[in-house]
């Protein structure tokens, strides 16, 4: 189990994949994998996009997520499973985090730094989908 309260209060950065530098919402899923034994890929496979890579291919990284793990429903969504939202506009998933306990799960945010949030009204409308590791799928709760 990964006791992710250190992630609690580390900055924002873009493109940040570690902990003593700062971390993106895709750094903090690999950082929290790393912890379970998993390794993500550090980005879709093109070059670390620019800061405004949605103004040019909108879909990229909702494309990219399709290809990592299996699909879920929401109401399925358990400890360990990625959650990804849109957050420009109601159709362009630029965001994601890591399911906890009791639909809580942790992430960051441009000018904030790494929190954790309840899956609450104001996420489900943004949620896009979820994704479940069959690597880590041995760890989450049965019920």
């Amino acid at each position: 189990m990964v006791d992710v309260s250190k992630y609690v209060g580390v900055p924002y950065k873009h493109n940040g994949r570690s902990i003593q530098e700062g971390l993106d919402c895709w750094g903090l899923v690999m950082c929290v994998f790393a912890e379970l034994g998993v390794t993500l890929p550090g980005n879709d496979g093109i070059n670390i996009p620019p800061e405004h890579w949605f103004r040019k291919d909108a879909d990229r990284y909702w494309r990219f997520l399709q290809t990592i793990g299996k699909p879920l429903d929401i109401s399925e969504v358990k400890r360990y499973d990625i959650v990804y939202f849109a957050m420009i506009g109601n159709s362009i998933v630029s965001h994601a985090g890591v399911m906890l306990d009791d639909k809580m799960f942790i992430h960051t945010l441009q000018k904030r730094n790494c929190f954790i949030s309840k899956l609450d009204r104001y996420w489900l409308k943004k949620i896009r989908g979820a994704r479940r590791l069959p690597e880590v799928a041995h760890l989450q709760p049965d019920c």
